[in-house]
């Protein structure tokens, strides 16, 4: 079993407010609890408007199938994040 990390980055310049910005955030955290079978807590940036850090973990068989599952998650973000998506850190944990 392979424990995944993923943390990103997320920038929302349109966002003028905090009300601005949760829409969009939780819109996104819905989505990816939806469609997969992670845990996600928002880490860093919480009280700026246009900021947003994601921790996305999971669990996988093995190191190429968190690796893909990583590969998914990402790809998900870039579809449906409004705003600009920065990977920051990919780890596998044992």
């Amino acid at each position: 079993m392979t424990l995944f990390y993923l943390e990103v980055d997320l920038h929302l310049p349109e966002a003028h407010s905090l009300k601005e910005k949760r829409m969009p955030l939780e819109s996104l955290k819905a989505g990816l609890k939806k469609h997969f079978n992670i845990s996600l807590l928002e880490i860093g940036d919480r009280n700026k408007w246009q900021r947003a850090t994601l921790a996305l973990t999971g669990l996988a068989g093995t190191d190429a199938q968190a690796d893909q599952m990583m590969d998914k998650l990402i790809s998900y973000i870039d579809r449906t994040w409004v705003g600009e998506a920065l990977v920051q850190d990919r780890l596998y944990l044992l």
